[in-house]
């Protein structure tokens, strides 16, 4: 007789024998029931937590009218706008809608828009004027735009990619290439509006006039974002007035104007430059920056290195009103040896001009960091 003894404990870490462990199977988020799944897969033996797609490849998964791909506009009545690369397409929005572009495809559009508009897409994501048309005008909406990369945009007036008059959130992506008179990418009228830039890339944007890559008018916030090689008269970068202006782990680099290298400041315009950098900029006057009367910039715990003003100010070139602080630096870099500012950190243009802060003064035409 076998005797077996017993301790109370079951081991269930091995499948019995003759069974087969699961090994999962790779399921894909959908949450919109399309059969198409979206991001990193689990690896389960059965479906569950909307992980229930086992095939890849959604563009976006809050709709099921939304395949793999195409141009879509979701309002009241989904509507697929997908056409050829070379065509134009002009879209009329006048009700709260969502604009999805799925990548592999160019598409070029032209939308006037009265009600807010939410643009989405993902990596690759390219919407494109094709050099002839404006892609986004706004009139009294909001436009916020999420990884979709804005090229060719052009305008004989302001806003070569966006004319607004109300608020803009660019979340990602980029605005490439874009050109018109005033604010190559992007023009912002009105003083109440506000414009935000996050992780975004604006460079080689052209403007005849003012503010190469924007022209805001209102107030501007700018996170982890780029201006690199953008060009104009005034503003090789941004012309900034009226409103604020807040930079945090922001770059300018390579970036001309005849004034102002990448930023103009129109009075009373007040810019925070904070964690950022203006570098290898080039203007005859402020190869960096250039500063109007009551306008102002505070910089803080950034670099100012490596500009050039061929005529005055490689740094700055400030133009402030006698009762008017145009400067402040605190825990700022102004260059040394090669990086230095070419012709001088700062020009001050007014004679009977004083100011001071904790670590500069300016006396007349001299400032002294």
């Amino acid at each position: 007789m076998l005797l077996l003894a017993c301790t109370g404990e079951v081991d269930d870490t091995e499948a019995p024998v003759g069974d087969t462990q699961c090994q999962g199977t790779p399921y894909f988020l959908d949450e919109d029931g399309d059969g198409l799944g979206i991001g990193a897969p689990q690896h389960l033996c059965e479906p569950r937590d909307g992980f229930t797609a086992t095939i890849d490849g959604d563009c976006y998964d809050d709709s099921a009218s939304v395949a793999g791909d195409g141009l879509w506009l979701l309002g009241s009545d989904d509507q697929d706008l997908s056409h050829a690369e070379d065509a134009l397409v002009h879209l009329t929005v006048d009700e709260p809608s969502t604009l999805v572009v799925c990548p592999g495809a160019l598409y070029a559009l032209s939308t006037t828009a009265t009600a807010d508009l939410l643009v989405v897409g993902a990596e690759g994501a390219t919407l494109s004027g094709l050099d002839e048309a404006r892609l986004f005008e706004m009139t009294g909406a909001t436009l916020s735009i999420f990884d979709v990369a804005l090229v060719h945009g052009y305008a004989t007036g302001d806003g070569g990619a966006i004319w607004t008059d109300s608020d803009v959130t660019i979340r990602g992506g980029s605005l490439t290439e874009n050109s018109a008179a005033n604010g190559g990418a992007v023009f912002q009228a009105g003083a109440e509006g506000h414009v935000v830039f996050s992780s975004t890339a604006l460079s080689d944007n052209t403007a005849d006039d003012n503010g190469g890559a924007a022209v805001i008018e209102g107030h501007l916030e700018c996170g982890g974002t780029s201006f690199r090689t953008n060009t104009a008269t005034n503003g090789g970068a941004l012309y900034l007035g009226i409103g604020t202006s807040l930079f945090d782990g922001s770059t300018f680099e390579g970036n001309i104007a005849n004034r102002g290298g990448a930023l103009d400041l129109r009075p009373p315009h007040v810019t925070t430059l904070g964690n950022s950098a203006l570098t290898g900029n080039q203007a005859s006057f402020g190869g960096a920056f250039a500063t109007w009367e009551t306008a102002r910039l505070d910089c803080v715990d950034s670099a100012i290195e490596g500009n050039t003003g061929d005529t005055k100010g490689g740094g700055a070139w400030l133009l402030p009103s006698n009762d008017a602080v145009s400067l402040t630096s605190e825990n700022c870099t102004w260059g040394e040896g090669d990086t230095d500012n070419v012709r001088d950190d700062i020009y001050n243009t007014q004679t009977a001009y004083s100011g001071t802060s904790d670590t500069w003064s300016c006396t007349g035409l001299t400032c002294s960091l």
